[in-house]
């Protein structure tokens, strides 16, 4: 029962188990507060200029936690949100605040397991390896190092402080729970749509601790989480994009649901494979064996929830936790057409895995005979999982050794081949990208983002007409990307289809005022049409939060270029060739803006690295440098 504390001894403030779990979870992950940001957080953070802007915030909270990015993903996060503001506001956008408080979270939900197992009458040994085990499991490096993964971490330490207040103030004999868990519970389902399953799981828990109350009197003590949960529903259903109807469901996307459970409780083991964006295997018939082991695992867990709730046993509540934690991702399989698939899903849930340690290890460490063996299979849980997690966090530095780390991983992941192609397009190696892209859709052969990419590739090859055709592949695929959405109008430009270009460009900028994408196609399209004096405020707006897009950075040189904005055509076209350091054009605009300053030796040493690339057959690096030759001082 939720108030026995047998066996539990007076701890002095050092070694509680609460206390010693958060600080594990510090000490274990401190790496991440020497990395950056990756992956997503480029698109949540980085270039959100409504968020880094702040006249946008409004905007942001009360939309698709996605709508920076141009996507609808049906989710609504407006406390995550609001700590990306604040996180930027204190620490001048410093990654490394962004990771402290990541790692924070994490040591919060960390102490949170230790302190309900102490409140499920585990002993302090016991409580203490559940903890640890939290603190140290692989599976949430992704949500610990990532600081886009913050959602799963916020919400389950707010979601077991709501429940650790709940069982408070059940024992201290209260008529309701008060102010402060629905309180809790409400910031930790606007942090994630996970922490629905709250409700239940205190019905679990009321059943349990409270085998003589009435159902009106634990219908009463309900009722405040009811109410919270149903205003979140109506406003969620409000603010967020539904992404799909489940009318267009497949059949193995339901099957796939049903194959979901074991292969996440697969992540609990330490030796596994931890990988980000793994892609989950289609059944393909209701009789897959990936289905049979599946519904046989959903009918397991149900079978010995019902037993430990006919005993009114206390270790039915991590058992509820461990599969109400999974329910809303499997329900998105079966009524939606995506699957949600990767560990970080499976950080709330994690926490009855935890919990059901304690509660296995709890007789052991109560009989001195077996407590040694106990904190012997403890230490080696706790240890495993402690090194997996050591060598996993150097895979999150950058975008380079994430996605390196993922598409070597072994297991079929196209989103790391998608990314590696971008990474190599970026550093001028267009055949090695142009493979990982091949490789990507031999396991995923229907991913929106391997057209789109090969889209953005083809533009920057000059391939326009190539560069329409494959982003209107991806588009027919579902992709709702900002940066393929910019890019296929500036294609179209490029075509001389000028009325097509305008309209989806003033079509986006109605959609997304506050895009940096958005100002820097309006702007780099208004350069198109002649228009410099007009894109330079745009593009000089956009390039303050789309660090290395080289496009940009040609567009603002040339646009500064024509409009006298001399210095800052320069520095410019000085970040462009730094990025791509065969931009032909860029070479000789930059030359060209060094004479026109009156730096002929800078204009010199720009026309001779113009001259060195194979582009400079065409003879204009030298046409252009006799010209300022005679034009002279």
């Amino acid at each position: 029962m939720m108030a026995d504390r047998r066996g539990a001894s007076p701890q002095r403030p050092w070694t509680r188990p609460a206390l010693v779990s958060a600080l594990a979870a510090v000490l274990l992950h401190l790496p991440v507060l020497r990395y950056g940001f990756v992956w997503d957080d480029r698109w949540l953070i980085e270039t959100n200029a409504a968020l880094r802007g702040g006249a946008g915030l409004g905007r942001l909270l009360v939309s698709d936690f996605w709508a920076p990015a141009g996507f609808a993903t049906g989710f609504w996060r407006p406390v995550v949100v609001m700590s990306y503001w604040f996180d930027g506001r204190v620490s001048n956008w410093s990654p490394a605040w962004f990771h402290a408080v990541n790692l924070a979270a994490h040591a919060a939900a960390s102490a949170g397991v230790a302190a309900l197992a102490i409140a499920l009458g585990a002993p302090a040994g016991a409580a203490l390896a559940g903890g640890l085990w939290f603190a140290a499991m692989p599976l949430h490096v992704e949500s610990v190092a990532w600081i886009s993964g913050r959602t799963d971490a916020f919400c389950t330490a707010l979601f077991l402080l709501a429940l650790l207040g709940d069982r408070h103030a059940r024992r201290e004999g209260r008529a309701s729970p008060g102010v402060l868990p629905p309180a809790l519970l409400a910031l930790a389902l606007l942090c994630k749509e996970t922490a629905m399953v709250f409700l239940p799981l205190v019905a679990v828990a009321e059943w349990v601790e409270r085998p003589r109350d009435a159902a009106s009197s634990r219908g009463r003590w309900l009722a405040p989480y009811a109410v919270v949960t149903a205003v979140w529903a109506i406003a969620h259903l409000g603010f967020a994009t539904t992404r799909v109807t489940a009318a267009g469901v497949s059949p193995a996307l339901r099957w796939s649901a049903l194959t979901m459970p074991p292969h996440y409780l697969a992540f609990l083991w330490p030796w596994g494979t931890h990988t980000p964006a793994v892609t989950l295997r289609m059944p393909t018939s209701a009789l897959d064996p990936d289905v049979i082991v599946g519904a046989i695992a959903l009918i397991a867990w149900a079978v010995a929830l019902s037993l430990l709730l006919r005993r009114r046993s206390a270790v039915a509540v991590p058992v509820a936790l461990l599969g109400l934690g999974l329910a809303p991702v499997v329900a998105v399989a079966a009524t939606a057409a995506f699957v949600l698939y990767a560990e970080r899903h499976f950080y709330l849930a994690s926490a009855g895995a935890a919990l059901l340690l304690a509660s296995a290890l709890a007789p052991a460490m109560r009989a001195p005979r077996w407590r040694m063996a106990a904190a012997a299979l403890a230490a080696t849980i706790v240890g495993a999982s402690a090194i997996a997690t050591w060598r996993l966090l150097p895979h999150w530095r950058s975008d380079a050794t994430l996605f390196a780390a993922m598409a070597s991983s072994g297991e079929p992941n196209a989103e790391a081949h998608v990314s590696q192609a971008r990474i190599l397009a970026n550093e001028g190696r267009p055949a090695e990208a142009f493979t990982e892209l091949a490789t990507a859709q031999a396991i995923d052969q229907r991913r929106p983002d391997i057209f789109a990419t090969r889209g953005l590739m083809f533009y920057q090859r000059g391939l326009w007409a190539e560069s329409v055709r494959s982003i209107d592949s991806a588009l027919a695929l579902g992709a709702r990307g900002i940066e393929e959405r910019t890019t296929r109008p500036l294609a179209l430009a490029r075509l001389g289809r000028l009325d097509e270009a305008r309209a989806a460009l003033e079509a986006l900028r109605a959609e997304s005022p506050a895009s940096p994408w958005v100002d820097s196609a309006w702007g780099q399209f208004l350069l198109i049409t002649r228009r410099p004096d007009e894109a330079w405020p745009f593009l000089e707006r956009a390039e303050r939060y789309l660090p290395g897009d080289t496009d940009l950075e040609f567009s603002l040189g040339v646009a500064g270029a024509m409009t006298r904005h001399l210095p800052q055509a320069i520095a410019a076209l000085e970040r462009a060739v730094t990025l791509s350091p065969t931009h032909y054009d860029a070479w000789l605009m930059l030359a060209a803006a060094r004479e026109e300053a009156g730096d002929r030796t800078g204009g010199e040493q720009a026309f001779d690295r113009a001259s060195a690339l194979p582009q400079a057959r065409d003879g204009r690096a030298e046409a252009l440098r006799q010209q300022a030759r005679r034009r002279g001082p």
